[in-house]
């Protein structure tokens, strides 16, 4: 007890910054291990092993005593902070409590993976914790190492709860066109996810639905397409898409459902108003694209061949 006490002692002679983020650096989460490992059962075992000794253990059972709570991370000789494990381990009122003592940018730090607290309460669809470092105005747009923010993963994870805590945060609007280091957005996640829900709740918050994605400027209607997704496809149209966007290439959607010889997504562009003679950087018409194609030739017609002022359509 008296080692306790002059750690406690020691402490206090500590600058608070310090302190806390002293107490809260981690060296790595090793998410995918920790998350297979038994969660503990009882809260006193889980904190030994990652503590620096039953006594002060026991201390941050009582009553989980600020200065106590301090030391006790302090002395993790563990990979995570007690913040990061008490949310992997499902310990909500622990979390809870460190949550209400540390100040944002404490709960802003990140592991060696970049994941913050946000990142691992969003991962496990832990809503009570994260709504709770949403009300600190913790930084909603931190990075992990794949460059994916906590509602990228709330995407990723069709966690849709989770993202609408995310996304009415006291910050305000946050930047969706934030992309990880695959170039995806959360709304180009959604829409390969095929989640209309998630589709239509970061449109209302600001996504804009012709965001090209990093590697081939794919906008989500060129991924509707690609999936060979009709029912997606409408979805995404209600929202007033350019339905005419280009990828790098030039390809429009259009281009795309004409090169899979898709009909019916064709069709629904068509009735979108898709132009048949964009050329992409190939030099390529949709219409160039169906030759030999006369379920889709049916579909194009030929605007410089007119009879009565009609075009005239190739017959399936």
């Amino acid at each position: 007890m008296m080692n306790v006490m002059r750690k406690v002692t020691r402490l206090r002679d500590v600058q608070a910054g310090r302190l806390v983020r002293s107490a809260l650096y981690c060296e790595d989460v090793y998410m995918d291990g920790l998350l297979r490992s038994e969660p503990c059962q009882h809260l006193p075992s889980c904190l030994l092993v990652e503590s620096c000794g039953e006594a002060a253990a026991r201390c941050l059972v009582c009553r989980w005593r600020p200065l106590l709570l301090c030391m006790v991370i302090t002395c993790l000789v563990c990979t995570c902070s007690l913040l990061h494990l008490s949310i992997i381990h499902g310990i909500p009122d622990l979390s809870l409590y460190f949550i209400s003592l540390a100040p944002r940018d404490v709960l802003d730090i990140q592991n060696d993976l970049y994941q913050s607290a946000l990142h691992l309460a969003v991962y496990l669809g832990q809503e009570e914790i994260v709504e709770a470092l949403v009300q600190k105005d913790v930084n909603l747009e931190l990075q992990d190492r794949k460059g994916d923010t906590a509602l990228h993963l709330a995407c990723e994870k069709e966690h849709l709860d989770c993202a609408q805590i995310l996304l009415r945060g006291p910050r305000g609007p946050q930047n969706l066109q934030l992309q990880n280091w695959k170039g995806l957005s959360c709304l180009h996640i959604a829409t390969l996810k095929r989640n209309p829900a998630l589709i239509s709740l970061l449109l209302e918050s600001g996504a804009d639905i012709n965001s090209q994605e990093g590697t081939s400027g794919k906008t989500p209607l060129h991924l509707a397409v690609e999936m060979l997704d009709p029912s997606l496809l409408q979805h995404l149209l209600q929202h007033r898409p350019r339905v005419d966007a280009f990828m790098y290439n030039g390809c429009t959607p259009l281009h795309l459902a004409v090169g899979r010889k898709d009909a019916g997504l064709a069709r629904i562009l068509c009735q979108a108003g898709a132009d048949i003679l964009q050329r992409n950087r190939e030099g390529d018409t949709p219409q160039d694209l169906a030759e030999g194609n006369n379920q889709l030739l049916a579909l194009l017609p030929f605007d410089d061949l007119k009879i009565s002022g009609k075009p005239v359509v190739t017959s399936a």
